[in-house]
């Protein structure tokens, strides 16, 4: 296995999480990570990347929320 070059991480948050800065509340804390680790493009991770990583995100955190709401 290769090492890690790139790590492009973003957490992942419910979507009736609500981030207060200073908060001690555990809606501050992410519900997972996801991870793009070594992209096959010599110049890296770019905005586009990230910009689509944090959508995608966004839709594993609305899953995850709805999954909770059903248990």
């Amino acid at each position: 296995m290769k090492n890690a070059k790139q790590i492009l991480s973003i957490p992942v948050f419910c979507s009736t999480d609500k981030y207060e800065v200073g908060s001690d509340s555990l809606a501050n804390l992410p519900r997972g990570v996801l991870q793009l680790i070594n992209k096959f493009d010599p110049n890296g991770f770019d905005a586009k990347d990230i910009e689509k990583l944090e959508f995608l995100c966004n839709i594993v955190g609305r899953c995850h929320d709805s999954v909770l709401k059903i248990e």
